[in-house]
């Protein structure tokens, strides 16, 4: 709906389409690492079960959503790329940190639910995230020696 009403923001801006995908990893792993906690050191010796199920189930769905994003995405940012390019910024970051932080959510939910799926994907999100992280490293590392990396983009 929002492209039959508004056009999309300034190229520059295109790396903030990924962050969405870091409140729903971090939130995962939130979840995940809580009940570790409470299953760990259970001082009233309750049982954890339909807890343990609760998060697993909030857990998928949180996924499912981030898998969702991380679609809506692609096709945003591929749209771009052949429209217009993206010209880099210290925005870039936002490719990385995001989607490894969905990443690691979904190891969780990946050995919870013991996926072949989830896990092909998290392998495939990993190799994503360090060709990612070497390439917007060199694009900084570049941008620094130039004195290029901190001017700000003409939006």
């Amino acid at each position: 709906w929002r492209l039959k009403f508004h056009p999309l923001p300034a190229p520059e801006v295109a790396p903030s389409f990924v962050i969405g995908l870091a409140p729903v990893g971090v939130s995962i792993i939130a979840l995940n690492t809580f009940y570790q906690v409470l299953a760990k050191n259970n001082i009233f010796g309750w049982d954890l079960n339909s807890l343990h199920t609760g998060i697993a189930w909030l857990s998928g769905m949180l996924a499912g959503y981030g898998l969702w994003w991380f679609i809506l995405t692609v096709l945003i940012l591929w749209y771009y790329l052949i429209k217009k390019s993206i010209p880099y910024t210290l925005g870039w970051w936002a490719f990385v940190f995001p989607l490894a932080a969905f990443g690691i959510g979904l190891k969780f939910v990946g050995l919870d639910l013991h996926c072949a799926f989830l896990c092909s994907l998290i392998v495939l999100i990993w190799f994503l995230t360090v060709i990612l992280w070497l390439f917007v490293f060199y694009k900084t590392l570049k941008g620094i020696i130039t004195l290029k990396a901190f001017q700000r983009p003409k939006i």
